[in-house]
């Protein structure tokens, strides 16, 4: 019987290592599962990462040829300066002597009808 015993020892132990190698498979194949997925999200992070990485740099882009369109303004303004300056007062001067021009109309108006009541003659 030791035969038998020493046997179904040996059974015993095998069968346990059998489910500790199956409980090692799995283990396994979860992790390579795990693996899998984690080494997608990495991949999807790095697809988004450079989608956004292109995207910075064409609004970079964009944001440079805006200062610059910006700044080519700004000059331009500031080249046209006396000439805006010089058409403000030459605006300036032009109402001031319309205002004039009317003043004299409405007074010799004025004048001629005064002048007409006066002789009795109607216009």
């Amino acid at each position: 019987m030791p035969d038998a015993t020493r046997l179904a020892e040996l059974e015993l132990r095998q069968t346990q290592m059998d489910k500790m190698i199956e409980k090692m498979i799995a283990t396994s194949e979860k992790t390579n599962e795990s693996i899998t997925k984690l080494t997608q999200s990495i991949h999807e992070s790095s697809v988004e990462q450079r989608h956004t990485r292109e995207a910075t740099e064409r609004m970079h882009k964009r944001l440079d040829v805006l200062e610059s369109s910006i700044q080519s303004i700004k000059e331009q303004q500031a080249s046209d300066r006396p000439w805006i300056d010089l058409m403000q007062s030459i605006n300036g001067r032009v109402w001031f002597i319309l205002v004039g021009i009317l003043f004299t109309a409405v007074s010799t108006i004025g004048t001629i009808g005064y002048m007409f009541s006066k002789t009795g003659v109607t216009p």
